[in-house]
């Protein structure tokens, strides 16, 4: 068997708390747990107990499971009725494989699965599809004996219908599921699915089982009979009986946390998940040009043999498997930078794989100590799956050259210090750490079967992300952006966009809002009239010696295997005219084995010839023996230079008519042209563009080509031309001599190549001219100015211009944009080689929600049939009852334990309700009567909220304003989503007025309902049972109310808010500096206790309706306030329920409240909410839900008092600096609010989307420093709305408001930051820039003689950027700028890190990456 590297090219995978592959990677860099309490219809609260054990009852209750998981059958070819009786397991494979297979890009390509197979790692653990079977057929049954014999008054009849109450509600058993539960047909499955040709088999090795599928897989591919396999694992076995057997093993962590090789762990946490990698032979995989995760150089597997036991770990049978996978790697061991490990959490499974890692590894104090970490301690212990998981969490921080953290290991056990391995903590860049690129993944089975992969990173060039959308009309492809529609369709209607994140696509949506064409402005395309579509032409354009600008082509070079056809050694112009050649040369070839092909070519100069080998005019050879032609010595001209000038040829030619040897070189665009003089005629000519400060810099070039200078070069040119090879061109070459295409003739082509060397370059012309003959997008092949040139001479006409290479980023990077551009313009093009896919939009939006439990079967209706068939009498199962210790039935109970862990509990409820933790039902409680059904389903009534009817809601303004503040709109004022629903159940109640409000559920509440102007909505109803109403505000909030003849009597309560914490507020600090109500909205009394899970207090109604509830909301948002470290602030979203024990309308008195946190994330925080008065329960809120904002200390505090408090930092004296902190819109629209008038949002709404947050953070600076100076120096504290900033004609900034007068500002900003000053009655300016090298091209641009003298053995970076900016604020304290001319202003001393501009002192700074300069 040949030995080969394995690529991995596809993956996919869904883990808890992780639907794809890209969630499941960012939860493990931000350290995510993702295991929680288990989810009641996973396995039933009553089996959890913390007392001692008994086979069905566990004292551990967090697991890993997976979330809600939609499933399309039809997708598949499955009947949507055959998935509820169907292995979910079957399912989620079939959706992972096609997702992995996407992601290796198989549809794309159309790549045959012939020689294609698959191998998955799984239990034979009963799932519950099959779960579910068995309590149908035979727990079904049992119930039907049990009952009999426990009530033999009963007819046969009735027991039968309870029998078959329960088969209903355990749901389908019928033969199209039957086959959907034999376990080992899931291979087949999906052999059958997607036509694989090849193996298709299950492998069961317990938790070494994927590993053992890939092992299996790699083994296929290289024998030669597959050349793609599939691997992973699955397992969604989660049951009771599943965790009783880990519940008496003892091996569940009774501290309810998994934590791997930490000094504190006891156990393990049950996981689940489901993850396959496509594989490929990694030469195969290079030449199809795939993406490449990482490579696996070796697998090594053993059995333990004859260890200690059955169940307990053996160094020496861990030690073969690695190894035989390190030989097999043929890497040495030294080199491994990252191990993931099997890591369970158990103490004795740990100790044993640390002890195998440290003898294999060693420990020498040379070599640098590798990383660590295991997934379990994110997502539990998952079991068959727990090897995949392990390996694509690896595969990932391979490709994103990141080691990745594990969690709660902040404590290592001793035994890791005997290992050369350390827990990884943080997220880290693993090319920093000097750790090699190779990595390893353990998987050790239950029974002593191990497995071991080793794995090397692969440097390929890594893409970025684009959306890709067409749309046939307007409205249409508006549709797909707002609704996250990636589909990329067809149309006129097209848009590319890089980088798609939610903030991104917000961006484009109002760009295509405005449906006017946006071309290669900050990575976005949009068009409704493709340039390419009615005929339009490409030309490929390449550049002459500015090719040299920097930009990397490696990228490329090594995406698309391609060489330098030419070998180039030593330095000088040859060799430079060489490296262009190279570099343009893989650029060509890469566009065209992209499909894109030029209608014609043309170039610049050099470039002209570079063009000529795209067009096939000649061969490299060829290509190089014209460029030897231009040896340097043969052309150096000592008295002559060429000069640059910024200006048109028609405004230039006047200036040298009258002098003599100056001649024009290059016409490039009517801004620019290149001149070629004798020294004394740019003496003569160099005073008159600066008396009409006409921008010119004089190049280090003295070869005269292109001017008469070298017409006496023209024979030895054509001589030097003999040996090279022309032929007629297959792509139309355009002369920038002759405007016209190449001739044909070979003499005649030699004839047109030599006279290119001596005549001017006419570019302007020669892209007016390609203009004319149709071409509409223009590429320039390689780096330089031309795309500059272009977009100058076509300056109002439609076109599109791109280079395939830039210095900002890698030449693959660049190419995505050049076919992204060319696909908005109409053109087809290769969508793979963007990893776009084309589906075709699936008809169902969600599909079905895969059951991955088999929930106790409470609460149904044949229940109650029974028990009125034996009378009032209602027999419980107590400790008394008589039944035989022989009794068959009893027998076979105990021959199965899995079977009566849930029937127990599934008789027992038949008779009796059983409480559950938190808010519960109170026992023995009949339920309210049920109303009739009104006979009007329908109704409505009309919402009508102002201030002059509701005053009190001015006390519900989310913002605070200076006292008397005359504009409301400023101040916010909203209706409280506790008023709403008041009003909801209200209107419900006007419908049944002799009824009681009995709960209001699933509240929702989408957008604030501002009251600033009269809010006014109709409500609309609808009766959707005889005791429950739906109410709607359209596009606002919505609610569920239910109405009884009479309330319920109190529950019992059990809300803890857990460990005590040293917290405490009073009323007044709490409105003071927490929540920013007015004083009807004011209800919190005291705080009587904070705790680690809540918060007790005493609250009461102020005046506002809804305040008593809103009260008991702004509690739990206290209690995150004051117990959370990042994201704080929350706001109300949704409710899930809130029951009423008496009137709701009395809300008189002192009300207890408690809050219970019962859910945690980055996005909500949730709470269960107790209301009491006088000892009794009024009101229960099950499932209060805010949403957190991205709102930090320095926010809320402006927020809470304006006056006081700023978003900037004082860096220097009356230095404001705004850093653009935060990510989320929310958050912007926070700080919008909060300082700035109506007349100023007004203004910032008309702005491009691209300028908002720079405009906002540079106005949030200068406010802040305003606000200051006004403190400080007139003693006047001012709130940032007072006054606002404007600009005069040329940019600069000024006030406007009463308190500002004689007050002079600037400002700056860079990126996501900016500066400003204020100053009294004198101007000033300011400027901040990023230190950065300067090419050489920007010294003679901006600085003189002078200054670079003052610059010479300085710190370049850092005092070039110094002396730009502080020429930049002398311009803004002039308030001129500039003016394109930076030389004016000259820097005249420098002292310390002050300089001087014509008297003028300029402070500078540095200030993290930055220099800032102001003057003095």
């Amino acid at each position: 068997m040949k030995k080969t590297d394995v690529a991995i090219v596809g993956l996919s995978c869904v883990f808890p708390g992780a639907q794809d592959a890209n969630m499941f990677w960012q939860n493990i860099i931000n350290k995510v747990d993702s295991t929680e309490v288990a989810p009641a219809e996973r396995i039933d609260p009553v089996h959890f107990s913390d007392g001692p054990g008994t086979v069905d009852r566990f004292y551990c209750k967090r697991g890993g499971f997976i979330q809600d998981y939609m499933f399309d059958p039809t997708a598949f070819g499955i009947l949507p009725l055959a998935v509820e009786g169907t292995e979910p397991d079957h399912l989620l494979t079939l959706d992972l494989v096609q997702k992995a297979l996407e992601d290796a890009g198989v549809f794309q390509k159309q790549v045959s699965l012939e020689k294609a197979g698959i191998v998955i790692g799984k239990g034979n653990y009963t799932g519950p599809g099959a779960t579910r079977a068995i309590e149908i057929v035979r727990t079904g049954e049992q119930i039907s004996s049990l009952l009999q014999e426990l009530l033999p008054q009963v007819p046969a009849a009735d027991i039968e219908k309870v029998k078959q109450a329960f088969q209903e509600r355990k749901g389908r058993f019928a033969a199209d599921t039957a086959m959907g539960l034999i376990p080992n047909l899931v291979a087949s499955l999906v052999a059958n699915r997607f036509n694989l040709g090849g193996v298709a088999f299950t492998v069961d090795a317990a938790c070494a089982s994927a590993l053992i599928a890939v092992d299996h897989a790699v083994q296929e591919l290289q024998r030669g009979r597959s050349d793609i396999m599939i691997a992973g694992g699955v397992h969604t076995g989660q049951n009771a009986a599943f965790w009783s057997i880990f519940a008496q093993l003892g091996a569940l962590s009774r501290k309810q946390q998994i934590k791997p090789f930490s000094m504190d762990a006891d156990g393990l946490l049950i996981g689940e998940g489901c993850g396959f990698i496509v594989l490929k032979r990694l030469e195969d995989a290079v030449r199809d040009q795939d993406k490449i995760y990482a490579v696996i150089k070796g697998v090594g597997v053993s059995s333990d043999g004859h260890g200690t036991s059955v169940m307990s770990p053996s160094v020496k049978g861990q030690l073969k498997a690695l190894q035989q996978a390190w030989i097999n790697a043929e890497l040495d061991k030294k080199q491994i930078g990252y191990l993931e490990a099997h890591g369970t959490g158990t103490p004795l499974g740990d100790k044993t794989e640390l002890e195998t890692l440290s003898q294999f590894f060693g420990k020498d104090e040379a070599t640098p100590v590798a990383g660590i970490g295991s997934v379990k301690s994110n997502i539990g212990h998952a079991m068959p799956a727990a090897g995949i998981a392990g390996l694509i969490k690896t595969c990932l921080a391979l490709y994103h050259d990141t080691l990745p953290p594990t969690l709660y290991c902040e404590n290592p056990t001793a035994d890791i210090q005997t290992t050369r391995f350390a827990p990884v903590q943080e997220a880290k860049s693993w090319s920093k750490t000097g750790l090699p690129k190779v990595a390893a993944v353990n998987a050790f089975g239950f029974g002593g079967i191990n497995a071991h992969v080793v794995l090397t990173g692969y440097d390929m060039p890594k893409k970025d992300p684009v959306l890709l959308l067409a749309r046939p009309t307007h409205a249409d492809l508006l549709s797909a952006l707002q609704n996250n529609d990636t589909t990329v369709g067809e149309g006129n209607y097209r848009l590319a966009l890089f980088d798609p994140t939610p903030e991104r696509i917000e961006k484009a949506i109002k760009i295509v809002s405005k449906d006017k064409a946006w071309r290669n402005k900050q990575d976005i395309w949009y068009t409704s009239v493709p340039l390419l579509q009615e005929g339009g032409k490409v030309a490929f354009v390449f550049p002459g010696l500015d090719g040299l600008a920097k930009g990397e082509i490696d990228s490329v070079s090594r995406y698309f295997g391609l060489s330098a056809p030419i070998q180039t050694e030593g330095e000088g112009l040859l060799n430079d005219a060489l490296s262009i050649f190279n570099a343009c040369s893989i650029l060509d070839n890469s566009l065209k084995k992209l499909g894109i092909y030029p209608d014609m070519n043309a170039g610049h100069s050099l470039g002209e010839w570079l063009a000529g080998y795209s067009s096939e005019l000649a061969e490299a050879s060829s290509v190089k023996d014209l460029i030897d032609v231009l040896h340097p010595q043969t052309f150096e001209l000592k008295d002559s230079k060429f000069i640059a000038i910024g200006s048109g040829l028609q405004e230039i030619t006047p200036l040298i008519t009258d002098i003599p040897n100056i001649y024009v070189s290059n016409d490039n665009c009517p801004h620019q042209v290149i001149l070629c003089g004798s020294n004394t005629a740019l003496e003569e000519l160099v005073p008159q563009l600066k008396a009409k400060q006409i921008f010119h810099q004089i190049l280090p070039f003295q070869s005269g080509f292109h001017s008469p200078f070298v017409a006496d070069k023209l024979d030895l040119i054509l001589a030097g031309m003999e040996k090279v090879q022309f032929q007629a061109t297959k792509i139309p070459l355009w002369s920038a001599t002759t405007l016209k295409p190449y001739p044909s003739d070979q003499q005649a082509i030699r004839q047109l190549s030599a006279e290119h060397l001596v005549e001017p370059v006419r570019f302007r012309e020669l892209t007016e001219k390609l203009y004319e003959e149709g071409v509409r997008f223009f590429i320039q092949v390689g780096t330089g100015g031309l795309i500059g040139f272009i977009d100058d001479t076509l300056k109002g006409k439609e076109f599109s211009t791109l280079a395939s290479s830039v210095a900002t980023r890698s030449a693959l990077a660049q190419l995505q944009r050049v076919v992204a551009a060319l696909f908005v313009e109409g053109k087809k093009v290769a969508l793979d080689f963007l990893a776009v896919h084309n589906h075709i939009k699936k008809t169902t939006s969600r599909g079905m929600k895969l059951q991955l439990g088999s929930p106790i079967v409470r609460n149904f209706d044949a229940v109650k049939s029974l028990a009125k068939s034996f009378g009032t009498v209602q027999p419980q199962l107590t400790a008394g009852t008589a039944v035989r210790g022989n009794h068959p039935l009893v027998q076979a109970f105990q021959e199965n334990i899995a079977d009566m862990i849930r029937m127990q509990e599934e008789v027992l409820t038949l008779f009796q309700n059983r409480t559950a933790a938190g808010i519960t039902a109170a026992v023995a409680v009949a339920d309210p009567p049920i109303l009739e059904k009104p006979v009007e389903r329908h109704f409505t009534k009309r919402l009508q909220v102002n201030l002059d009817s509701h005053p009190y809601l001015i006390d519900h303004s989310l913002l605070r304003q200076p006292k008397g503040w005359s504009e409301v709109a400023d101040m916010e004022p909203v209706i409280p989503m506790t008023m709403i629903f008041e009003l909801l159940a209200e209107i419900a109640l006007a419908e049944q007025p002799v009824t009681k409000i009995h709960k209001i559920m699933h509240v929702s509440v989408f957008q604030w309902m501002n009251v600033a102007k009269p809010f006014e909505k109709m409500v609309k109803g609808e009766w959707r049972g005889p005791q429950l109403a739906y109410l709607d505000i359209e596009n606002f909030a919505n609610a569920e109310v239910v109405l009884s003849a009479a309330h319920p009597a109190p529950p019992q309560v059990d809300l803890s808010i857990g460990e005590r914490l040293p917290i405490t507020r009073t009323s007044e600090e709490i409105y003071d500096k927490h929540m920013f109500h007015g004083t009807a909205y004011q209800g919190i009394v005291a705080v009587t206790a904070v705790g680690k899970k809540g918060i007790t207090g005493k609250i009461k109604g102020n005046g506002g309706k809804g305040s008593l509830l809103d009260n008991a909301g702004q509690l739990f948002g206290l209690w995150l306030q004051l117990t959370l470290t990042k994201d704080r602030i929350a706001f109300p979203v949704k409710i899930k329920e809130i029951e009423f024990f008496d009137n709701m309308h009395d809300q008189d008195g002192l009300f207890e409240c408690t809050c219970m946190l019962t859910e945690l994330n980055d996005e909500f925080a949730i709470a269960d909410i107790m209301l009491e008065r006088n000892g009794k329960v009024w009101c229960a809120i099950r499932g209060w839900q805010n949403r957190r904002l991205e709102i930090d200390e320095a926010l809320w505090n402006v927020s809470m008092s304006p006056l006081h408090n700023r978003m900037s930092t004082e860096i220097a004296p009356d230095v404001f600096f705004f850093h653009q902190a935060y990510a989320r819109v929310a958050s912007w629209d926070f700080i919008l609010k909060r300082y700035f008038n109506q007349t100023e949002k007004q203004h910032y709404q008309q702005l491009l989307p691209n300028r908002r947050k720079s405009w906002m953070v540079s106005r949030v600076a200068v406010k802040d420093a305003v606000r200051q100076l006004l403190s400080r120096e007139k003693n006047h504290p001012a709130y940032p709305i007072t006054f606002e900033i404007r600009s005069d004609e040329v940019g600069k900034p000024y006030l406007l408001g009463d308190i500002t007068k004689d007050i002079h500002v600037s400002l700056a900003h860079k990126g996501k930051d900016a500066v400003a000053i204020a100053r009294q009655d004198k101007p000033v300016g300011i400027d901040i820039e990023l230190i950065a090298e300067r090419s050489s091209g920007f010294y003679p641009l901006v600085f003189t003689d002078a200054e670079m003298e003052l610059l010479k053995d300085r710190e370049q970076a850092e005092w070039t950027t110094r002396f730009w900016v502080a020429k930049e604020a002398y311009g803004k304290f002039l308030g001129t700028g500039l003016k394109g001319n930076p030389k004016k202003h000259e820097v005249e001393r420098i002292q310390g890190d002050h300089l001087w501009i014509n008297q003028i002192e300029i402070k500078t700074i540095k200030h993290q990456n930055y220099i800032i300069g102001w003057t003095l």
